[in-house]
């Protein structure tokens, strides 16, 4: 299997769940134990470290980052961007954008940071200090 580097947000003690992704689609991970992809669309890390530092512009508290085992992974060139509020709305966009074959055409998209990559499944291995 791949390693991989994902971004996680700690929320309380111990709690690990998506690092950028609206509340609605959160998923939730846990150490050593496999979270796999949602009805809103694959999961989301880096291919490397450096992918990841490059990325950390801007980090906000609470933000971690683990290595990581990935299923099935591979590269994407862009992402969805929505600026909703309602929680239903937002699920049913993401699942829209995942199934369409035009997504670039119809939905508004921004491209991913390098090394992105998306998978099925993470297994979070160990916390990068």
């Amino acid at each position: 299997m791949m390693k991989a580097y994902k971004i996680v947000r700690r929320i309380g003690e111990d709690r690990l769940v998506s690092g950028y992704v609206y509340d609605a689609v959160v998923r939730v991970y846990r150490l050593g134990r496999w979270t796999k992809v949602g009805r809103c669309g694959p999961l989301f890390c880096f291919r490397t470290l450096k992918d990841v530092q490059s990325f950390r512009v801007d980090w906000e508290t609470g933000r971690e980052v683990y290595l990581c085992e990935v299923v099935r992974p591979r590269r994407i060139k862009w992402c969805l961007v929505l600026r909703l509020h309602n929680a239903t709305t937002y699920a049913t966009m993401c699942m829209k954008f995942w199934a369409s074959r035009n997504r670039d055409r119809f939905f508004e998209a921004m491209n991913t940071p390098d090394g992105t990559i998306v998978c099925d499944a993470i297994k979070l291995l160990k916390k990068i200090e």
